[in-house]
């Protein structure tokens, strides 16, 4: 009785044998081809900030300062937090 001798290629599963025929064609895609692509992906996904000018009621702005020295930060980073919470919908306001 002789064993059959199994070859790398039988050992192959379906994915490996999509790679394998597409470098026989000559159509992979390196990673310095897709590079510029996933980078620029990269970039859209990382936040961002954005400068606005908004008009406050001048007893609604001195509350807001009172309350962000209390917490030991700035009015702007305090608005900035519960802007972020109303967008994220961790914050429900009546509208």
């Amino acid at each position: 009785m002789s064993k059959k001798v199994s070859t790398p290629l039988e050992k192959l599963d379906t994915e490996e044998i999509e790679i394998l025929e597409a470098a026989e064609k000559n159509v992979l895609i390196t990673v310095n081809e897709s590079f510029d692509k996933y980078q620029q992906v990269a970039k859209n996904t990382i936040m961002t900030n954005k400068r606005i000018s908004i008009t406050l009621d001048e007893k609604d702005f001195r509350r807001i300062r009172a309350k962000s020295i209390d917490a030991g930060i700035s009015y702007q980073t305090l608005i900035n937090r519960l802007l972020h919470q109303f967008a994220e919908g961790k914050i429900d306001l009546p509208l």
